[in-house]
């Protein structure tokens, strides 16, 4: 039986396509009812604070695995991971720095100063103990987009963590932003600056796409076959959720279905859930085999997203075989507003370039930051206090980007806040159902179209779900210190 809504509010026509897939054994069954936007359901079944931090500290740190290549050859993976951690421990460690792997690395001494642009983290601690007396967590593990660092995601991936979940982010080798950084340096100094990162020759930055999804499936069964190795019992590998924006939510896909194109095996029976936000380019995305996605699915795009329209992540998603699966369009957000780690990154590369005209990788940072018409500048959803505080950036922004910052002005889309804190909600609601059995989509609360509509009404502009209801599925209840 299928129950379509649709609401019209103001100018706006915001769309709830509510599909609910009933199994009945005979026309005689009566079919389930969905009390959807229900604020009982909402209490009773999801976490009511979930786009905020949990009641988990979160400890970070690096480590290193090494596997094969599509092609056979050897992969070193570093990866960046938060856990929560233990309380006590905690207190006493100081806050994570994020650092590109290239900070402080020589380049060419009295011409190009080494990259210093550095990001303090919000919550987390370095290297401090995984919390003890806990069911093992489960793992989650975040694709990062091309050519990105994975820490530009840490505001959403540091309040995973604090929910109780184990947060594995790779610098997909041969597709991070040093990797760019070091084609960049070796091709305008006209000779090999650097080296690559991996050990294997320049140009490091691997061309062929299809290539580079089937190296980054490989990396995410690498690290649930590994990340053992490093936390032990505390985290559990044997249920697994992805997380990935841009070429990353592709990776998700890719993961979960398989490309007989690309050569990816899905991961298998490990995988339990996705959440995708954007994709990538058609000539990738309808190269996986989408109709083969069956394990439940969110897919986020926008309005304001250049880079790939909604009208394409529409399309992507009426392809998924989920039973289980929602759609989320967020009003006006651009390509890059979920990388909202962006936005102190180009307050501490341009707090560096206004006291060194030599640091060359930080004024490449803010080029590529403040002059990305398609992907979105930062200043389409950066604070005015990112461009001033503590330093006042704003003649470089006007210079580099040929925009004048004001008060008003900006962000001029979606502000990256609202991004992340709509992203929180659905990913550790998304995550609480798939890997703890926290309440279900057809329940009430960030899962469901109608309820989100109506609690984030400014930034989310139109939902829909598929779903099979509640009462055939087995869950248990969420903690209560999670709840309103």
């Amino acid at each position: 039986m299928t129950c379509r809504v649709w609401i019209n509010r103001a100018a706006l026509s915001w769309r709830i396509a509510v599909a609910l897939l009933v199994a009945i054994a005979a026309a005689t069954v009566p079919a389930a009812q969905s009390d959807i936007g229900s604020s009982s359901d909402f209490v009773a079944h999801t976490n009511g604070h979930v786009g905020e931090p949990g009641k988990f500290k979160v400890g970070h740190t690096m480590i290193e695995i090494v596997h094969t290549s599509s092609t056979g050859q050897r992969r070193p993976l570093d990866v960046m991971v938060w856990y929560p951690a233990d309380a006590e421990a905690w207190q006493t460690a100081a806050p994570s720095i994020y650092r590109p792997r290239l900070w402080g690395v020589t380049l060419i001494p009295g011409t190009w100063d080494p990259l210093g642009f550095q990001i303090e983290s919000k919550l987390a601690r370095d290297n401090v103990p995984i919390a003890s007396g806990e069911k093992a967590f489960p793992l989650v593990i975040h694709s990062h987009g091309n050519l990105l660092d994975p820490f530009v995601a840490a505001d959403i991936i540091e309040v995973i963590a604090s929910h109780g979940y184990v947060v594995a982010a790779p610098y997909h080798t041969r597709n991070t932003a040093d990797d760019g950084r070091t084609d960049v340096v070796n091709r305008t100094a006209g000779r090999q600056v650097l080296g690559c990162l991996d050990g294997r020759p320049t140009p490091c930055s691997e061309a062929n796409a299809g290539k580079d999804i089937a190296d980054r499936v490989l990396d995410l069964q690498a690290i649930a076959d590994n990340i053992g190795s490093y936390l032990g019992d505390g985290v559990d590998s044997s249920r697994v959720a992805l997380f990935g924006h841009s070429r990353g939510s592709a990776t998700a896909l890719a993961a979960a279905g398989g490309s007989a194109t690309f050569g990816i095996a899905p991961l298998g029976d490990r995988l339990k859930g996705i959440v995708g936000w954007s994709g990538a380019q058609p000539s990738i995305l309808f190269n996986l085999d989408l109709a083969n996605v069956t394990i439940p699915a969110v897919v986020i795009t926008s309005s304001g997203d250049q880079a790939v329209p909604a009208a394409v992540m529409q399309q992507a998603y009426s392809m998924l075989s989920s039973a289980d699966k929602a759609l989320f369009e967020m009003n006006n957000a651009v390509h890059l507003s979920v990388t909202s780690g962006f936005c102190p990154a180009v307050q501490s590369a341009g707090a560096i370039v206004l006291a060194n005209p030599r640091a060359f990788l930080d004024q490449r940072t803010l080029l590529n930051r403040l002059t990305e018409s398609v992907n979105g500048p930062a200043y389409d959803f950066c604070n005015y206090s990112d461009f001033t505080t503590p330093i006042d950036i704003r003649s470089l922004v006007q210079s580099i980007g040929g925009f004048a910052v004001t008060p008003t002005n900006v962000p001029r889309s979606l502000s990256a806040d609202d991004v992340v804190r709509v992203a929180n909600e659905l990913t550790v609601s998304f995550f609480n159902v798939v890997l703890k059995g926290c309440g279900h989509f057809s329940d009430g609360g960030y899962l469901n179209p109608e309820f989100m509509l109506k609690k984030e009404r400014n930034a989310v502009l139109a939902a829909e779900a598929t779903y099979v209801p509640s009462d055939q599925h087995k869950t248990t209840a969420c903690d209560p210190s999670e709840k309103n």
